[in-house]
């Protein structure tokens, strides 16, 4: 089946060069993504972004919604048996 546009803009692009930004927690518990970041990833307001832990404990990732259901639906079949 043909990916979307939507979907292929969705995808990260690992072989480009990663965009690196210095965060800072306000004391609402807020952060701020840098512009660069979210012009690169087409983040707008209102987007939901999925936050996860590192299995260290020591890091943090976000992914943009669309992202992580494009990836669960690829290894996720609710009709295949178990």
């Amino acid at each position: 089946m043909a990916k979307k546009k939507a979907d292929k803009q969705e995808e990260l692009k690992y072989e480009e060069e990663p965009i690196i930004g210095v965060v800072k927690v306000n004391d609402k518990g807020q952060v701020i993504i840098p512009a660069e970041i979210r012009k690169k990833l087409n983040i707008q307001p209102g987007d939901q972004l999925m936050a996860t832990v590192s299995r260290d404990g020591k890091g943090v990732m976000l992914m943009k919604m669309g992202v992580f259901y494009n990836l669960f639906s690829r290894y996720y079949n609710p009709d295949m048996e178990e």
